[in-house]
């Protein structure tokens, strides 16, 4: 499981995920936390991604505990 979590805009590069989805093995998933203006192109872009929406408290950390791998494609960023 490949997760995201953050704001969905194009300064996030989160586009750029489709090029390592398309190498991963074929049971890959990947799911995206959270919202933002690039959420429509994202559900086109991912069509077998899991979108939870923003997640606070528990439900936030159990998404990063169910992570196998946690992805942040921006080039900037700041945790």
């Amino acid at each position: 499981l490949i997760v995201y979590i953050g704001r969905f805009g194009t300064e996030k590069r989160l586009k750029d995920l489709r090029a390592v989805m398309d190498r991963m093995p074929t049971n890959t998933r990947l799911c995206l936390v959270g919202t933002g203006p690039q959420e429509d192109e994202l559900k086109v872009c991912f069509p077998d991604a899991v979108f939870t929406g923003q997640l606070t408290g528990e439900p936030l950390s159990q998404a990063f505990a169910s992570a196998d791998v946690f992805v942040m494609p921006s080039d900037s960023e700041t945790l």
